[in-house]
């Protein structure tokens, strides 16, 4: 089928994969259970046809879906020189907030580089077009407002002032970041857990883009970057969009865990019972990687040692030569436990995943940390 045509069909049905069965689809335990299917379908069986086949039932089924499970989707199809495959994720790619320019960073150079996508890379700004507002009228504005306010607060109160001793700085930034945290828990209750689904992705011009002036993450630091009551970079706010994820709530909890819990606690990023982040999860607010990277922090960050008995997920980018290196004391079988009951993929379907991609030099670790890989 010509990519005209396929791209004609695209934009008629709004998209492909739009409004289709989204009443029914509600329980995202079931949509990770279907991407796990998928990832093994393809890095474990090899069996790419099954793989594309799961991912876009999968894709049909819910509206919104995580930016990363379609990137790998339109890898694998032009893995398998799947042009039509290629379309419909890329179409669901951009219904959930991919933006072409995001094809010029290095993660993505596989992509940019094959024979399908630069034969066809034109007409895909047609179908980005018709697809953006399905997109943006999705995004929450009023949380994402105060969820860029609260973070972007918190980047120009988390440094040491010059010459501020570390007990002058717990002083000053530890009533700060408390109130912040305040605020972020008081949307959390109205809300819900404020990430992907609910304010879209990192993306630098998004405030703008929606038509409100002077507020996306780099306004703020041209308001703070001259300020000698702040000590702020750059690159504080300058987002990581290649992520392709949103990350603005994860630093907030750190920061505030750090100084407020201690160091030594080993659950000190989590403020809620699993209860609640179970229910965040299946209602696809949470995504259950970025719980495991909360959880795991203060074991791969600050260098406390899971033991036997410890909750640990071993969850982020870990370099292909790397891969077995982890605590002798946790074993995979309990690892696959944890990683079950929160609908996270075993860990050798991970391993496996994150060897191929690293063998055909696809797209590398997402999520904040790269917790999402």
């Amino acid at each position: 089928m010509a990519i005209t045509k396929l791209i004609y069909k695209a934009v008629i049905t709004v998209i492909v994969f739009g409004y289709i069965n989204t009443a029914t689809a509600q329980d995202y335990f079931q949509y990770h259970r279907n991407i796990i299917k998928a990832e093994e379908q393809a890095f474990v069986t090899q069996d790419y046809h099954k793989a594309l086949k799961t991912y876009s039932e999968t894709f049909r089924q819910y509206d919104f879906v995580f930016l990363r499970d379609c990137i790998i989707a339109m890898e694998l199809a032009l893995y398998i020189n799947d042009e039509k495959a290629f379309i419909a994720f890329t179409t669901k790619a951009f219904q959930n907030g991919f933006v072409p320019r995001y094809l010029n960073y290095k993660d993505l150079t596989y992509i940019r580089k094959h024979s399908i996508y630069n034969k066809y890379k034109g007409k895909l700004d047609t179908l980005y077009a018709a697809n953006r507002d399905h997109y943006l009228k999705r995004i929450d504005t009023t949380s994402l407002k105060k969820m860029m306010e609260l973070f972007c607060v918190d980047q120009a109160e988390k440094n040491n002032l010059p010459h501020e001793s570390q007990r002058t700085y717990s002083l000053r930034y530890k009533p700060l970041v408390t109130k912040t945290m305040a605020d972020l828990q008081k949307l959390i209750a109205a809300k819900g857990w404020p990430s992907d689904k609910l304010i879209g992705i990192n993306q630098n011009d998004i405030m703008h883009q929606l038509g409100f002036k002077n507020m996306d993450a780099l306004d703020y630091y041209n308001r703070y970057k001259d300020d000698p009551e702040h000590l702020v970079s750059k690159g504080q706010y300058d987002f990581d969009e290649y992520i392709l994820a949103s990350s603005l709530i994860l630093p907030i909890i750190v920061h505030y865990s750090n100084e407020t819990v201690g160091i030594h606690n080993k659950r000190r990023n989590l403020q809620y019972p699993d209860e609640y982040y179970l229910a965040q999860i299946k209602a696809g607010n949470m995504h259950p990687q970025d719980f495991a990277l909360l959880n795991d922090w203060p074991f791969d960050v600050t260098g406390l040692t899971p033991v036997k008995g410890d909750r640990y997920f071993d969850i982020g980018y870990k370099p292909p030569e790397i891969l077995e290196c982890k605590p002798a004391a946790i074993p995979n079988k309990e690892i696959n436990g944890y990683r079950a009951t929160f609908c996270i993929a075993p860990i050798e379907i991970t391993r496996a995943k994150l060897l191929f991609l690293t063998m055909n030099k696809m797209s590398g670790a997402g999520g904040w940390s790269g917790c999402r890989l």
